[in-house]
């Protein structure tokens, strides 16, 4: 079989004018070029094989005299440009699958065909796991039960009617009720919804029910419709901080105290806890107000990465930014809780991998940076384990 090579000389380029004269860049810089020609290789079916079979029989009098001094083994090599490449329509589908628009709900959304029939609901953590807006264009395979996204046709993440605060604060008043009126970026609850606070209902307060899922400290989503924001609800609970909180509390009163020299030798020793290598890939790493970023950085490093920490909260043009600055990111992780509405946007059209880490944790950002760099789902659930490679611990 022939073997095709992919254009991949703008990164090429821009690993180059990333080195240095040092010798370490020099060898991460070798190793990144190495990596992008092993992916920019792939291999001719033999139906395209059989069907330029005329074309390379009018060319085998005119090259004979070139191949003659060739080795036998040696491999035809093409250039297949991005507008080659794409030469089926993305609007072509598999037969017994339908086309139809995704309409955004207070929680989860609903799949529509062109005649406006349901054909299947999905809930706010397969919405999620899509990464998929109102108004967007999908490959619904409606033969299985339930109904299975193949595929997002076309992002097109039309405005709807359904206004959102994103990340907002948990806390708790004097008489004991839970509460929203801002979020973590600042924003205020009577900006945007014209009220003061949003009270947790009693039934979803897990201090005041069995069977409730929010606590004091909690990060969360609101949505309504900007017509009634009385009937606001709890569209997704990012973070239990509460819970987290609390066992952190008893693990420290287990932990036996530790001398500010063993403090010292872990922070310098290793930060990972997966075995996988980088091979000099440039990582983005998007956290608000650069949290933790020489831990981050270090991490990155130890896999044998490059990596940049961007502070989602500074830049007000966020398209203009993010256009620039993740141009020369081969792998980009976004740090779900500490980012705007819009910096997610921004990284879905101008991201080239793009993962999503549940929190600011090392190993939830270390998890992320290997679904990106294995072309895995953006987000990590319960429903769909992924098998990752756990590094082996030296036993003293």
């Amino acid at each position: 079989m022939n073997e095709y090579y992919l254009d991949y000389r703008e990164q090429v380029k821009n690993v180059l004018d990333a080195l240095d004269d040092s010798s370490t860049s020099l060898r991460l810089g070798a190793i990144a070029i190495e990596n992008l020609l092993n992916l920019a290789r792939v291999e001719l079916d033999e139906e395209d094989e059989d069907e330029e079979g005329e074309e390379d029989e009018d060319e085998e009098d005119s090259s004979e005299d070139a191949d003659s001094d060739s080795p036998e083994d040696l491999k035809q090599v093409k250039i297949i440009r991005h507008e080659e490449a794409e030469t089926s329509s993305p609007y072509q589908i598999n037969s017994g699958h339908q086309l139809c628009r995704f309409s955004r709900g207070l929680k989860g959304g609903s799949f529509y065909n062109e005649q406006g029939q349901l054909l299947a609901e999905i809930n706010e953590l397969a919405v999620k796991n899509l990464n998929i807006e109102n108004g967007d264009l999908a490959e619904l395979d409606a033969s299985s039960h339930p109904a299975r996204v193949v595929r997002i046709v076309e992002a097109v993440g039309e405005p709807s009617d359904i206004a959102t605060l994103p990340y907002g604060i948990v806390e708790r008043d004097a008489c004991g009720d839970l509460y929203v009126s801002h979020n973590a970026m600042g924003e205020r609850l009577s900006e945007c919804a014209g009220i003061d606070r949003y009270d947790v209902p009693a039934v979803i307060d897990a201090g005041q029910s069995e069977t409730g899922f929010v606590h004091e400290g909690d990060i969360v989503d609101l949505a309504w419709y900007q017509n009634n924001p009385a009937k606001m609800i709890v569209r997704w609970v990012s973070q239990t901080q509460g819970q987290a909180g609390a066992k952190k509390e008893k693990a420290q009163e287990k932990k036996p105290a530790r001398s500010e020299t063993e403090d010292k030798d872990k922070d310098a020793g290793d930060v990972t806890t997966l075995n996988y290598d980088l091979h000099g890939c440039s990582v983005a790493v998007v956290i608000g107000n650069e949290l933790r970023s020489q831990e981050i950085q270090k991490l990155v490093g130890q896999h044998h990465g490059r990596c940049k920490v961007i502070d989602a909260f500074k830049f007000s043009d966020t398209e203009a930014f993010y256009k620039h600055a993740l141009k020369r990111a081969d792998l980009t992780v976004m740090v779900q809780n500490l980012n705007k509405h819009s910096t997610s946007k921004a990284l879905r059209k101008y991201a080239k991998r793009l993962a999503i880490a549940d929190s600011a944790g090392l190993s939830s950002i270390e998890r992320a940076i290997y679904r990106a760099l294995h072309g895995l789902p953006a987000y990590e659930t319960s429903t769909q384990p992924i098998a990752y490679p756990v590094k082996e611990l030296a036993l003293s």
